[in-house]
């Protein structure tokens, strides 16, 4: 399974208004458990279960919460 498009996909739900506040997205990536320990060690709060990880933004994000969590995305996924 390729990891890069699901970063692709998140960013750019996000640049289209697709994944904005109130939004949710669900990513099924090959190493959830390590990538849910990179993003909670970046203090980006996000739910993993059953292999997936699930992002929800809302209002009180600000910009920096996503650049943080596109950022560790693309670093994680690209290992």
């Amino acid at each position: 399974m390729s990891s890069v498009p699901s970063t692709v996909a998140v960013r750019a739900a996000v640049s289209v208004g697709i994944l904005e506040a109130g939004g949710t997205a669900e990513l099924q990536v090959v190493r959830p458990a390590e990538l849910h320990a990179a993003l909670e060690h970046a203090e980006v709060h996000v739910m993993h279960h059953a292999g997936r990880i699930r992002i929800a933004i809302h209002g009180y994000n600000a910009r920096e919460d996503v650049e943080r969590l596109l950022d560790v995305l693309k670093s994680e996924l690209r290992r």
